[in-house]
């Protein structure tokens, strides 16, 4: 699946990219920190850039990312509500899609079908 930084490092080609993620926020630390329920497992965390981008967040700054949560620092987290959604752009997608079946492909807010995830189950 293309992915954000496969779409930077090959801007002459004509792809888009196949998948986004959601996460939630799930605290607010600070008045310039938010937390979000998108860790290791869920995006890749041996890039050198950030393992995930926020089309949504203008500027911030990653401070943490662990197993099960991302801490971004952020101008003012006024902006943002605790349970509130974004959606992020992963720059390497594999370990994204690696242990699930399945990716559930949305059009216009709605679900309107699956794709299987082939590389999830191997046949040795």
């Amino acid at each position: 699946l293309w992915d954000k930084g496969y779409q930077q490092n090959f801007p002459d080609l004509p792809f888009k990219i196949a998948a986004c993620l959601l996460t939630r926020i799930i605290s607010k630390p600070a008045n310039d920190l938010i937390c979000l329920d998108i860790g290791h497992k869920a995006v890749a965390s041996e890039m050198k850039t950030n393992p995930i981008i926020f089309p949504s967040i203008k500027n911030y700054t990653l401070i943490g990312h662990n197993e099960e949560h991302l801490t971004l620092k952020i101008e003012n987290n006024n902006l943002f509500k605790v349970g509130s959604t974004l959606i992020g752009l992963p720059w390497h997608i594999c370990p994204s899609v690696a242990l699930h079946q399945k990716a559930l492909i949305v059009k216009e807010k709605k679900i309107v079908t699956a794709w299987e995830i082939s590389g999830r189950n191997r046949l040795y």
